[in-house]
Protein backbone atom coordinates (compact mmCIF):
# COMPACT_ATOMS: atom_id res chain seq x y z
CA UNK A 1 0.00 0.00 0.00
CA UNK A 2 3.00 2.28 -0.01
CA UNK A 3 3.01 3.25 3.68
CA UNK A 4 6.29 3.88 5.44
CA UNK A 5 7.42 1.86 8.44
CA UNK A 6 7.07 4.95 10.64
CA UNK A 7 3.48 5.54 9.47
CA UNK A 8 2.61 1.91 10.16
CA UNK A 9 4.22 2.00 13.61
CA UNK A 10 2.42 5.25 14.50
CA UNK A 11 -0.91 3.84 13.30
CA UNK A 12 -0.48 0.69 15.40
CA UNK A 13 0.42 2.76 18.47
CA UNK A 14 -2.69 4.92 17.90
CA UNK A 15 -4.90 1.80 17.71
CA UNK A 16 -3.28 0.51 20.88
CA UNK A 17 -3.79 3.86 22.60
CA UNK A 18 -7.48 3.80 21.71
CA UNK A 19 -7.81 0.35 23.26
CA UNK A 20 -8.57 -1.36 19.95
CA UNK A 21 -5.53 -3.68 19.84
CA UNK A 22 -2.91 -5.12 22.15
CA UNK A 23 0.68 -5.35 20.88
CA UNK A 24 2.88 -8.14 22.21
CA UNK A 25 6.61 -7.67 21.53
CA UNK A 26 8.65 -10.87 21.31
CA UNK A 27 12.39 -11.24 21.92
CA UNK A 28 14.99 -13.98 21.77
CA UNK A 29 16.96 -14.83 24.92
CA UNK A 30 19.88 -12.77 23.57
CA UNK A 31 17.63 -9.69 23.32
CA UNK A 32 17.14 -9.76 19.56
CA UNK A 33 13.67 -8.66 18.48
CA UNK A 34 11.26 -10.97 16.79
CA UNK A 35 7.98 -10.14 15.07
CA UNK A 36 5.26 -8.52 17.17
CA UNK A 37 1.93 -10.19 17.77
CA UNK A 38 -1.29 -8.19 17.50
CA UNK A 39 -4.62 -8.98 19.11
CA UNK A 40 -7.96 -7.23 18.74
CA UNK A 41 -9.51 -6.26 22.04
CA UNK A 42 -13.25 -6.75 22.56
CA UNK A 43 -13.66 -3.05 21.77
CA UNK A 44 -11.62 -3.49 18.59
CA UNK A 45 -13.74 -6.47 17.55
CA UNK A 46 -16.91 -4.45 18.06
CA UNK A 47 -15.53 -1.48 16.09
CA UNK A 48 -14.52 -3.79 13.24
CA UNK A 49 -17.94 -5.44 13.20
CA UNK A 50 -19.70 -2.05 13.14
CA UNK A 51 -17.40 -0.83 10.37
CA UNK A 52 -18.10 -3.89 8.25
CA UNK A 53 -21.84 -3.46 8.76
CA UNK A 54 -21.52 0.15 7.59
CA UNK A 55 -19.66 -0.98 4.46
CA UNK A 56 -22.35 -3.55 3.70
CA UNK A 57 -25.08 -0.94 4.04
CA UNK A 58 -23.19 1.47 1.78
CA UNK A 59 -22.74 -1.26 -0.84
CA UNK A 60 -26.48 -1.95 -0.79
CA UNK A 61 -26.96 1.72 -1.60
Amino acid sequence: MGKSEVTTRNSLKALEGQGLIVIYAHYLKNGARLENEYELTPLGERALRLGLQGCEKAAEG
